[in-house]
């Protein structure tokens, strides 16, 4: 599918005498030709259709498709070896911070950051499994997100 930049014609309209008349020109040649309203619509609809598919691409990117290649369409195949879902290094950095922060958290507060804030456990599953109350828990939390608000600036 072509991009709009490479659309194949122009259409506008121009009232005369209080009628309307309807153009095309044809950007390969530069031939300009009226159009009745039949097919100026039918232009405008492939133009609109053309506006959406490309708008959809922008967003989720080439479909990959072996049918494609197969019925000789064009595909860039550096698109096979990128996944826009995986960053590799972004979780592999994430992962160094997060180890380096740990390092300078207590036993008590590393523990908790890894339950309560990576793995997601409640406040309060994570004291009745350790002995402690609710609220020493939730200011345990508060000390470690002020360190890493430190930490991470």
């Amino acid at each position: 599918m072509k991009t709009l930049k490479e659309f194949d014609y122009d259409l506008w309209a121009i009232e005369e005498n209080g009628r309307k008349r309807y153009f095309a020109r044809i950007k390969a040649t530069g031939e300009e030709t009226e159009v009745s309203l039949e097919v100026m619509r039918l232009l405008l609809r492939q133009e609109k259709q053309m506006r959406r598919e490309y708008a959809k691409q922008q967003t989720i990117g080439p479909v990959l498709s072996l049918d494609a290649i197969r019925d000789g369409g064009s595909m860039d195949e550096a698109a096979w070896l990128l996944d826009t879902r995986q960053r590799i290094d972004s979780e592999v950095l994430t992962a160094e911070l997060t180890d380096a922060f740990c390092k300078t958290l207590t036993d008590s507060q590393r523990s908790i950051f890894r339950e309560c804030l990576i793995e997601g456990k409640s406040q309060s599953a994570y004291a009745a499994e350790h002995g402690m109350t609710r609220q020493s828990v939730h200011d345990a939390i508060a000390l470690i997100r002020k360190k890493a608000k430190i930490y991470f600036a």
